[in-house]
């Protein structure tokens, strides 16, 4: 008859996982300095897009919708890898 297996947990990676969420919390804020940069971006390209043609208009305003989910997306992420990590482990 065989010996019961005993399946024991290897820590070592979860020491090592907390760096990825700090990593990942760097790369967020990132980011999000990026969203803010496009949303500008966005705006001064819907606002031009008001005066001068309606392609632009459009393109600012997706821009616009674009960034703001991104920001979300983005803000949600470290929450969602340490999610993940506890629903493996």
């Amino acid at each position: 008859m065989r010996a019961a297996r005993v399946v024991v947990p290897d820590v070592e990676l979860w020491e090592q996982l907390v760096d990825l969420l700090d990593l990942a919390g760097g790369l967020q804020a990132a980011a999000l300095l990026c969203c803010v940069a496009g949303l500008a971006l966005s705006g001064l390209a819907w606002a031009g897009g008001r005066v001068s043609s309606r392609r632009l208009s459009q393109a600012g305003k997706a821009g616009v919708v674009v960034s703001i989910a991104a920001a979300f997306c983005v803000a949600a992420l470290p929450s969602l890898i340490g999610w993940i990590v506890d629903a493996v482990a």
